[in-house]
Protein backbone atom coordinates (compact mmCIF):
# COMPACT_ATOMS: atom_id res chain seq x y z
CA UNK A 1 0.00 0.00 0.00
CA UNK A 2 1.44 3.34 -0.92
CA UNK A 3 -0.23 5.85 1.26
CA UNK A 4 0.51 7.89 4.24
CA UNK A 5 -0.73 6.15 7.28
CA UNK A 6 0.85 7.58 10.46
CA UNK A 7 -0.61 10.48 12.31
CA UNK A 8 0.47 13.80 10.87
CA UNK A 9 -0.26 16.31 13.62
CA UNK A 10 -0.72 19.88 12.52
CA UNK A 11 -0.51 18.85 8.88
CA UNK A 12 3.19 18.24 9.33
CA UNK A 13 3.47 14.59 8.44
CA UNK A 14 2.14 12.10 6.00
CA UNK A 15 3.59 8.71 5.43
CA UNK A 16 4.42 5.97 3.24
CA UNK A 17 8.09 5.98 3.27
CA UNK A 18 8.40 2.52 1.77
CA UNK A 19 10.17 3.29 -1.47
CA UNK A 20 12.95 0.91 -0.50
CA UNK A 21 10.44 -1.93 -0.47
CA UNK A 22 9.59 -1.34 -4.09
CA UNK A 23 12.91 -2.05 -5.77
CA UNK A 24 11.78 -2.37 -9.36
CA UNK A 25 13.09 -5.36 -11.32
CA UNK A 26 14.88 -3.00 -13.69
CA UNK A 27 16.94 -1.77 -10.74
CA UNK A 28 18.51 -5.18 -10.41
CA UNK A 29 20.09 -5.03 -13.84
CA UNK A 30 23.81 -5.36 -14.34
CA UNK A 31 25.21 -1.81 -13.84
CA UNK A 32 27.35 -2.36 -16.92
CA UNK A 33 24.41 -3.04 -19.22
CA UNK A 34 23.58 0.58 -19.90
CA UNK A 35 27.22 1.46 -20.63
CA UNK A 36 27.51 -1.48 -23.02
CA UNK A 37 24.37 -0.34 -24.83
CA UNK A 38 25.83 3.15 -25.16
CA UNK A 39 29.03 1.74 -26.66
CA UNK A 40 27.04 -0.31 -29.17
CA UNK A 41 24.83 2.60 -30.21
CA UNK A 42 27.41 5.40 -30.24
CA UNK A 43 30.90 3.91 -30.72
CA UNK A 44 32.23 7.06 -32.37
CA UNK A 45 31.60 9.07 -29.19
CA UNK A 46 33.15 6.52 -26.87
CA UNK A 47 36.36 6.39 -28.88
CA UNK A 48 36.92 10.13 -28.60
CA UNK A 49 36.97 10.39 -24.83
CA UNK A 50 38.07 8.21 -21.95
CA UNK A 51 34.84 8.54 -20.01
CA UNK A 52 31.26 9.33 -20.92
CA UNK A 53 29.89 12.88 -20.48
CA UNK A 54 28.01 13.72 -17.27
CA UNK A 55 24.80 11.73 -17.00
CA UNK A 56 22.44 14.74 -16.71
CA UNK A 57 23.56 16.06 -20.10
CA UNK A 58 22.62 12.75 -21.75
CA UNK A 59 19.51 11.93 -19.76
CA UNK A 60 17.12 13.05 -22.51
CA UNK A 61 19.00 10.92 -25.05
CA UNK A 62 18.86 7.78 -22.93
CA UNK A 63 15.15 7.87 -22.10
CA UNK A 64 13.10 5.17 -23.83
CA UNK A 65 11.15 6.40 -26.87
CA UNK A 66 7.82 5.70 -25.17
CA UNK A 67 8.51 8.43 -22.59
CA UNK A 68 9.02 11.20 -25.16
CA UNK A 69 5.46 12.56 -24.82
CA UNK A 70 6.02 13.08 -21.08
CA UNK A 71 9.26 14.96 -21.72
CA UNK A 72 7.55 17.19 -24.28
CA UNK A 73 4.64 17.91 -21.94
CA UNK A 74 6.98 18.77 -19.10
CA UNK A 75 9.05 21.06 -21.32
CA UNK A 76 5.94 22.93 -22.40
CA UNK A 77 4.88 23.49 -18.80
CA UNK A 78 8.27 24.65 -17.53
CA UNK A 79 9.05 27.35 -20.10
CA UNK A 80 8.87 29.95 -17.32
CA UNK A 81 12.48 30.05 -16.14
CA UNK A 82 11.55 32.15 -13.09
CA UNK A 83 9.72 29.20 -11.53
CA UNK A 84 12.02 27.36 -9.12
CA UNK A 85 11.34 23.69 -8.46
CA UNK A 86 11.81 21.67 -5.27
CA UNK A 87 12.33 24.65 -2.93
CA UNK A 88 10.07 27.32 -1.43
CA UNK A 89 12.43 29.29 0.79
CA UNK A 90 11.69 27.19 3.87
CA UNK A 91 12.07 23.55 2.80
CA UNK A 92 13.74 21.90 -0.15
CA UNK A 93 13.49 18.44 -1.68
CA UNK A 94 16.97 17.17 -2.51
CA UNK A 95 18.55 14.00 -3.84
CA UNK A 96 19.77 11.20 -1.59
CA UNK A 97 23.45 11.33 -0.69
CA UNK A 98 25.76 8.65 0.77
CA UNK A 99 25.75 10.64 4.02
CA UNK A 100 22.01 9.91 4.34
CA UNK A 101 22.49 6.16 4.74
CA UNK A 102 22.78 6.18 8.54
CA UNK A 103 19.73 8.43 8.91
CA UNK A 104 17.64 6.28 6.56
CA UNK A 105 18.87 3.17 8.36
CA UNK A 106 17.60 4.66 11.63
CA UNK A 107 14.23 5.69 10.20
CA UNK A 108 13.56 2.49 8.24
CA UNK A 109 14.34 0.33 11.28
CA UNK A 110 12.25 2.30 13.78
CA UNK A 111 9.86 -0.50 14.71
CA UNK A 112 7.34 1.98 16.14
CA UNK A 113 6.66 3.03 12.53
CA UNK A 114 6.28 -0.42 11.04
CA UNK A 115 2.53 -0.51 11.51
CA UNK A 116 2.20 2.56 9.31
CA UNK A 117 4.84 1.69 6.72
CA UNK A 118 4.00 -2.00 6.16
CA UNK A 119 7.62 -2.91 6.90
CA UNK A 120 7.97 -6.65 7.45
CA UNK A 121 11.66 -6.99 8.40
CA UNK A 122 14.69 -4.80 9.23
CA UNK A 123 16.68 -3.15 6.47
CA UNK A 124 20.45 -3.48 6.19
CA UNK A 125 22.76 -0.61 5.31
CA UNK A 126 23.77 -2.67 2.27
CA UNK A 127 20.21 -2.67 0.93
CA UNK A 128 19.85 1.08 1.47
CA UNK A 129 23.19 1.68 -0.24
CA UNK A 130 22.13 -0.54 -3.13
CA UNK A 131 18.98 1.53 -3.61
CA UNK A 132 20.96 4.78 -3.55
CA UNK A 133 23.72 3.50 -5.80
CA UNK A 134 21.42 2.07 -8.48
CA UNK A 135 19.31 5.18 -9.04
CA UNK A 136 20.56 6.84 -12.23
CA UNK A 137 18.28 9.87 -12.38
CA UNK A 138 15.74 8.33 -14.77
CA UNK A 139 12.49 8.27 -12.80
CA UNK A 140 10.63 6.52 -15.61
CA UNK A 141 13.21 3.74 -15.81
CA UNK A 142 13.37 3.00 -12.08
CA UNK A 143 9.64 3.70 -11.61
CA UNK A 144 10.26 5.48 -8.30
CA UNK A 145 11.99 8.46 -6.79
CA UNK A 146 12.95 9.23 -3.22
CA UNK A 147 13.86 12.77 -2.19
CA UNK A 148 15.02 14.02 1.18
CA UNK A 149 13.14 16.88 2.86
CA UNK A 150 15.58 19.46 4.24
CA UNK A 151 15.31 22.88 5.87
CA UNK A 152 16.88 25.54 3.70
CA UNK A 153 17.99 27.71 6.62
CA UNK A 154 19.96 25.04 8.48
CA UNK A 155 20.29 22.15 6.04
CA UNK A 156 18.74 19.77 8.60
CA UNK A 157 17.19 16.68 7.00
CA UNK A 158 13.69 16.17 8.42
CA UNK A 159 11.98 13.53 6.30
CA UNK A 160 11.42 11.86 2.94
CA UNK A 161 9.18 12.43 -0.07
CA UNK A 162 8.52 9.62 -2.54
CA UNK A 163 7.03 9.00 -5.94
CA UNK A 164 6.29 5.28 -6.26
CA UNK A 165 4.88 3.06 -8.99
CA UNK A 166 5.65 5.74 -11.56
CA UNK A 167 3.64 4.69 -14.61
CA UNK A 168 4.82 6.47 -17.77
CA UNK A 169 2.17 4.95 -20.02
CA UNK A 170 -0.73 6.12 -17.85
CA UNK A 171 1.15 9.22 -16.64
CA UNK A 172 0.59 8.68 -12.92
CA UNK A 173 2.43 7.93 -9.67
CA UNK A 174 1.71 7.12 -6.04
CA UNK A 175 2.81 9.67 -3.44
CA UNK A 176 4.58 9.03 -0.14
CA UNK A 177 5.58 11.56 2.50
CA UNK A 178 7.13 11.23 5.95
CA UNK A 179 8.37 13.80 8.46
CA UNK A 180 10.41 12.84 11.53
CA UNK A 181 8.57 13.10 14.83
CA UNK A 182 10.49 16.10 16.19
CA UNK A 183 9.66 18.15 13.08
CA UNK A 184 5.94 17.43 12.95
CA UNK A 185 3.26 20.03 13.56
CA UNK A 186 5.22 22.91 12.01
CA UNK A 187 3.79 22.89 8.50
CA UNK A 188 6.82 21.26 6.88
CA UNK A 189 4.80 18.31 5.60
CA UNK A 190 2.38 20.64 3.80
CA UNK A 191 5.26 22.53 2.17
CA UNK A 192 7.05 19.35 1.11
CA UNK A 193 3.89 17.85 -0.38
CA UNK A 194 3.13 21.03 -2.32
CA UNK A 195 6.66 20.96 -3.77
CA UNK A 196 6.37 17.28 -4.69
CA UNK A 197 3.04 17.85 -6.46
CA UNK A 198 4.45 20.82 -8.37
CA UNK A 199 7.52 18.84 -9.42
CA UNK A 200 5.52 15.79 -10.53
CA UNK A 201 3.01 17.75 -12.60
CA UNK A 202 5.06 20.64 -13.96
CA UNK A 203 8.46 19.01 -14.46
CA UNK A 204 7.87 15.28 -14.93
CA UNK A 205 4.63 15.98 -16.79
CA UNK A 206 2.60 13.42 -14.81
CA UNK A 207 -1.15 13.74 -15.26
CA UNK A 208 -2.19 12.23 -11.95
CA UNK A 209 -0.95 11.56 -8.41
CA UNK A 210 -2.70 9.31 -5.91
CA UNK A 211 -2.38 8.20 -2.32
CA UNK A 212 -4.08 5.62 -0.06
CA UNK A 213 -4.83 6.79 3.49
CA UNK A 214 -6.59 4.83 6.28
CA UNK A 215 -9.83 6.49 7.34
CA UNK A 216 -8.62 6.72 10.95
CA UNK A 217 -5.71 8.95 9.92
CA UNK A 218 -7.74 12.16 9.87
CA UNK A 219 -4.75 14.51 10.17
CA UNK A 220 -3.14 12.97 7.10
CA UNK A 221 -6.40 13.11 5.16
CA UNK A 222 -6.66 16.80 6.01
CA UNK A 223 -3.09 17.44 4.87
CA UNK A 224 -3.69 15.97 1.44
CA UNK A 225 -7.06 17.69 1.17
CA UNK A 226 -5.35 21.02 1.86
CA UNK A 227 -2.93 20.31 -0.99
CA UNK A 228 -5.69 19.74 -3.52
CA UNK A 229 -6.21 15.96 -3.36
CA UNK A 230 -9.82 14.81 -3.66
CA UNK A 231 -11.54 11.63 -2.50
CA UNK A 232 -11.94 9.13 -5.34
CA UNK A 233 -13.25 6.13 -3.39
CA UNK A 234 -12.97 3.88 -0.34
CA UNK A 235 -11.51 0.38 -0.10
CA UNK A 236 -13.43 -1.58 2.52
CA UNK A 237 -11.55 -3.56 5.20
CA UNK A 238 -8.37 -2.98 3.21
CA UNK A 239 -5.70 -3.10 5.93
CA UNK A 240 -5.29 -4.99 9.20
CA UNK A 241 -3.98 -3.09 12.21
CA UNK A 242 -4.09 -4.29 15.79
CA UNK A 243 -6.17 -7.32 14.90
CA UNK A 244 -8.86 -5.23 13.17
CA UNK A 245 -9.51 -4.38 9.54
CA UNK A 246 -9.85 -0.76 8.46
CA UNK A 247 -11.12 1.08 5.40
CA UNK A 248 -8.71 3.05 3.23
CA UNK A 249 -9.53 6.19 1.24
CA UNK A 250 -8.07 6.73 -2.21
CA UNK A 251 -7.26 10.36 -2.97
CA UNK A 252 -6.22 11.78 -6.34
CA UNK A 253 -4.62 14.96 -7.61
CA UNK A 254 -5.27 15.38 -11.34
CA UNK A 255 -3.44 18.03 -13.31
Amino acid sequence: MGCAEPPCPGGGQAVPHRALQHLHPCQRRDPGDRRRRQLQLRPHRATHRQQSPPRPALAHLLKPQRHRHLTQNAAAMTHDTTHKLLADGVVTLRALEPTDIDLLYQWENDTSLWTVTDTMAPYSRKLIWQYLNQFDGDVFQTCQLRLMIALQATGATIGTADLMHVDAFNSRAEVGLWVARQWQGQGYGHRALALLVDYAHNHLGLHQLYVNIPVFNTACLQLFDDCGFTLAGTLKSWIRRGGHYHDVNILQHIC
